[in-house]
């Protein structure tokens, strides 16, 4: 008598797994922080401007169209600010990282960080302000 039960509650698990499954994929898709190579490209990006680290090596060659000033847009956020990643979109071997960094005055400013994968490795090419839009279809 005791092995139905077993068998029943294992049964039940069973049944769970993909409804877990597809929870836990859907947290990853859903724009989280770094969930695709270009999100972690951005993310150290990021961070290193926040601790005023050195961004050798983040930038890319962008067919030319690289701007390798493109932090400076980031010096009123103060140092040490603090960021999020709400979304990114991808294309081909380009893609957009949208950000919202609250720096020192404490209120958040939405950004884009613009990324081109080069030689297997997602670089910066240019920061805007503001986010762009991101169809989901």
């Amino acid at each position: 008598m005791g092995g139905t039960g077993r068998r029943s509650r294992a049964i039940r698990i069973a049944q769970q797994v993909p409804l877990i499954t597809a929870v836990l994929l859907a947290t990853a898709c859903a724009g989280g922080d770094a969930s695709f190579p270009w999100e972690g490209s951005a993310r150290n990006y990021l961070q290193r401007i926040a601790d005023g680290g050195s961004l050798e090596g983040l930038y890319g060659q962008c067919e030319g169209r690289a701007q390798v000033n493109a932090h400076e847009i980031l010096a009123g956020e103060g140092r040490g600010f603090e960021f999020s990643m709400p979304s990114s979109t991808r294309t081909g071997p380009e893609a957009t990282v949208n950000v919202s960094i609250t720096g020192q005055d404490g209120s958040p400013t939405l950004y884009h960080v613009d990324l081109r994968e080069e030689n297997d490795t997602w670089m910066v090419c240019d920061m805007g302000v503001g986010n762009v839009k991101i169809d989901v279809d």
